[in-house]
């Protein structure tokens, strides 16, 4: 899946300032990678907010901003999909910067395999 992401000529930010190897994303290449990953019928578990500031990553000053979204019982893998995939959208569209530039991580399953065979 990586490999896909990576050919979708996006620029992420590492996020290794703040202690993660993983990526994030200014608000548009966010809900790019968002329509992607809710085409490719994968779940999106929730995410967290960044900054960027003078060239580097840091910490929100609040505690948490973020969204998560699990899956309910009895709900079917479409659904989560179709739901998991607004719930992030609307929290990376309604999102309004308190400081700098908002970098969103977004947390998905990477492979749908596993949770299919799970239910």
């Amino acid at each position: 899946m990586k490999d896909k992401i990576s050919k979708m000529n996006l620029h992420p930010y590492s996020l290794e300032e703040v202690w993660t190897e993983d990526v994030g994303y200014v608000k548009e290449e966010a809900l790019l990678l968002l329509d992607f990953l809710h085409a490719e019928v994968l779940p999106i578990f929730g995410g967290e907010v960044y900054f960027l500031k003078d060239g580097h990553v840091e910490f929100s000053q609040y505690v948490y901003e973020g969204w998560s979204c699990d899956r309910m019982e009895h709900e079917t893998l479409s659904d989560y999909v179709h739901r998991s995939y607004l719930k992030a959208k609307d929290f990376i569209t309604q999102y309004k910067a308190k400081e700098n530039i908002p970098l969103f991580w977004i947390v998905y399953c990477d492979d749908i395999h596993k949770l299919i065979n799970e239910e």
